[in-house]
């Protein structure tokens, strides 16, 4: 089971836990201890929460770092201008996240740069390995191809992660004591 569901469930279960202390509020006379109570589950609430935001931001900064390179591959091979390299970067990938996408220009601005970069663009690989202790390393790789007939070039980002910044889905494949992970991000795995 995933991290992302085991707080789902947890959120689940608090608000029945909530709903059950609304209704024992009115049948009690210890208003003291249902108050403690009702503190209590505010708090892990806050918590949970506050965790689920924690995971989606790793996920997050991982899938930015990714369309960055890719945004530079477009600028400096294909010439496209960086105001519209990133946006081009994110609707070739498919990225949707508005927190990711949110100051693209629209897609009426960047419809050659998406183009171009879908006839250049392979492949876009993310790998993690793990080092010594709580660090792991992150490689990026970006295939692609300026014409059919040239070679296919790769540009690669390397990046030293601490614990607490890798993705959850990493940090559990580690944990099951996987030393390495790896994933397609373009094109997607799923399709």
């Amino acid at each position: 089971m995933k991290a992302e569901d085991i707080f789902a469930s947890l959120l689940t279960t608090i608000d029945e836990a909530e709903r059950r202390l609304g209704m024992r509020t009115m049948a009690t006379s210890s208003p003291i201890a249902l108050g403690a109570v009702r503190g209590a589950l505010t708090q892990l609430r806050s918590v949970v929460e506050a965790s689920v935001i924690a995971l989606d931001d790793n996920d997050l900064r991982e899938r930015a770092d990714a369309h960055r390179l890719v945004a530079d591959v477009a600028s400096a091979t294909l010439g496209i201008a960086d105001d519209r390299a990133l946006g081009a970067a994110h609707r070739v990938v498919g990225e949707t996240h508005p927190m990711l996408v949110g100051d693209d220009p629209p897609a009426t601005e960047t419809v050659d740069a998406v183009a171009a970069l879908e006839r250049a663009l392979i492949s876009v690989t993310v790998s993690y390995r793990r080092l010594e202790q709580l660090e792991t390393e992150r490689r990026i790789e970006v295939y692609h191809q300026l014409v059919p007939a040239s070679d296919v070039q790769v540009r690669t980002g390397l990046a030293q992660l601490i614990w607490d910044d890798v993705p959850n889905r990493v940090r559990e494949a580690f944990l099951r004591g996987e030393n390495a992970v790896s994933y397609r991000a373009y094109p997607n795995e799923e399709g």
